[in-house]
């Protein structure tokens, strides 16, 4: 996460589609591009700034130019490499399963609408769970949150509206297997 200086954005449209280009300078005077291409989640951005169409958004950048920005990496799973930078705070990433037992105090509570991250301090250091509740639709690229699975892991957990109701809490996560895959339940108390 960098502190960055808006410097202009560049909205286009290309086959009815809008485009942005946003451009920010860090701390080193490097300029930095965010691209955003996907309508919805265009428009999910100007709600985020209280925006109703990207005309507005030049105009609000310039009035509000510090804003936060952050860089991401991350590999497809056509082994395609994406880098870059992005205004979004970046998903906390799953700690690897080799503890059978987690416990400790909640730190961090994360629901992106398709999975919630958890980070927990325990004896060891910190740790992550990761556990989704969505399906990804292969014919619209597009992942769906899926309400009973939400409803069955909210109940886990222990929550009814928000993860963000786990923040300083206690929390036990227990390993399970699935195949050859791990994943962490909460137990019940």
């Amino acid at each position: 996460m960098a502190k960055a200086t808006f410097v202009f954005a560049n909205i286009s449209e290309e086959n009815g589609q809008k485009k942005v280009g946003i451009y920010f300078t860090d701390e080193a005077g490097d300029i930095l591009e965010i691209k955003w291409g996907n309508e919805d989640y265009i428009n999910e951005h100007l709600k985020k700034f209280g925006l109703k169409s990207v005309d507005e958004l030049e105009d609000y950048l310039t009035k509000n130019p510090e804003q936060e920005v952050y860089k991401y990496s991350y590999t497809d799973k056509d082994k395609k490499k994406h880098e870059g930078y992005s205004m979004d705070k970046p998903f906390p990433e799953a700690s690897e399963a080799k503890q059978a037992i987690v416990q400790g105090k909640v730190l961090e509570a994360v629901d992106n609408g398709a999975k919630v991250a958890i980070r927990v301090a325990d004896k060891k250091g910190e740790f992550t769970v990761v556990r989704g509740y969505s399906v990804f639709d292969e014919k619209n690229k597009k992942m769906y949150p899926v309400k009973a699975k939400k409803d069955k892991l909210f109940d886990m957990l222990g929550v009814k509206e928000s993860v963000s109701e786990l923040v300083d809490t206690q929390i036990t996560f227990v390993r399970q297997k699935a195949g050859n895959n791990f994943y962490y339940d909460a137990e019940e108390d």
